[in-house]
């Protein structure tokens, strides 16, 4: 037998033989059809579970894309890690993927868009960085194929000149061991540090 109790604002909380089951809105409520002291068999029981999860699984997710952008690796692990079913999860996900709210290939082009601008790093640091927030190895190639090699000359000298004032006091071996060291975890390839080492520590 079902009990209906109110909580707060629109969400209430279903009992089913005396035990909390799940916690809906009331839109929710409204098109499951329950009214208290409802018989409810365990089909119908098990499909308003699931409603019930896939409902606070969809909340959960925009709240968390409302923070920042996330790849759907992201947001399929934060949903996973609050104890969402997987397939609750990849309903969601591909439900918002055909909305356009989750898109890893706009999520990659924008990011190394703000890391160009913000803290200019080697193509190949920025394709890792894509790699580990479960971005595919095609997409963040793609993303960073606008990258020239130019670009990445220069960015290498800017941060080893800012870089070069700690290092002014070191014998000239060492400052270049640890200037190629810094620009390597930057991710700048051996090329581009061989030439920026030969400029400013000829």
């Amino acid at each position: 037998m079902t009990a209906i109790q109110k909580r707060r604002n629109d969400i209430y909380s279903v009992y089913i033989d005396g035990e909390h089951a799940f916690d809906v809105d009331a839109e929710l409520l409204l098109r499951l059809g329950f009214r208290e002291g409802d018989l409810i068999d365990d089909e119908t029981e098990a499909k308003a579970r699931r409603e019930a999860e896939l409902v606070a699984a969809k909340k959960r997710a925009w709240r968390l894309l409302a923070v920042r952008p996330r790849t759907r690796w992201e947001l399929e692990r934060r949903l996973q890690e609050a104890g969402y079913q997987k397939s609750v999860v990849a309903q969601v996900c591909q439900r918002l993927e055909e909305l356009g709210y989750l898109d890893d290939e706009a999520f990659a082009k924008s990011w190394v868009d703000a890391k160009i601008h913000l803290k200019p790093m080697g193509a190949r640091r920025l394709a890792l960085e894509l790699r580990q927030k479960g971005v595919s190895q095609e997409t963040a190639q793609r993303a960073i194929e606008k990258i020239t090699p130019v670009q990445e000359r220069e960015w290498a000298y800017d941060l080893a000149s800012q870089r070069l004032g700690r290092l002014k006091h070191l014998p000239k071996e060492v400052a270049q061991r640890r200037l190629a060291g810094y620009l390597q975890r930057r991710g700048f390839r051996h090329d581009v540090i061989r030439w920026v080492i030969a400029t400013l520590l000829p």
